[in-house]
């Protein structure tokens, strides 16, 4: 769509208003992107799980908007349009689904804002929201000299405990 003639710079008019919004709001814009189910859990409560933990793990940050391409096959733009995902618009246009050749499906990009999903899902977003606080969260150390990341030490989230041996 970037590419596109006549949906390029609609598609930058939007990024670039939501990006103004984002910096306005002092909050981060993100790219949701990346989230997979195995096929055994699909058509299961998983993937809304998942896609409601990155708005409790956003408001738990302090915030943001955000964009998904989202395909249409295994109606995932559809899950995602159903807790708060918005179509990506440009001077009152919204932005159509495009095909996307690499994966032989029609995309969907999806606006979020994690101050606003379906209040439907609002109690589900705290409960999960609130399972992330506690969750231990192990990082590698990085080390700019050497461009590499080493696990030279294991941190926990939010708590001074070791690790069990």
């Amino acid at each position: 769509m970037a590419q596109s003639d006549v949906w390029g710079m609609k598609l930058r008019a939007a990024v670039e208003a939501d990006l103004r919004l984002a910096g306005a709001r002092d909050v981060s814009y993100v790219e949701f992107g990346g989230w997979a189910l195995a096929e055994e859990l699909r058509c299961s409560t998983e993937g809304l799980r998942i896609a409601l933990a990155m708005y409790g793990l956003a408001q738990n940050l302090g915030g943001c908007i955000g964009l998904s391409n989202a395909t249409r096959r295994h109606r995932s733009s559809s899950i995602l349009r159903r807790i708060g995902g918005r179509p990506l618009m440009a001077d009152g246009v919204e932005l159509p689904a495009y095909y996307e050749s690499q994966y032989s499906c029609e995309m969907e990009i999806l606006r979020f804002d994690s101050a606003s999903p379906n209040p439907r899902y609002e109690a589900w977003i705290d409960e999960i929201g609130a399972h992330l606080l506690t969750t231990p969260v192990i990082r590698s150390q990085y080390h700019p000299a050497r461009r590499e990341r080493a696990m030279e030490s294991v941190e926990v989230s939010r708590s001074e405990q070791s690790l069990p041996q």
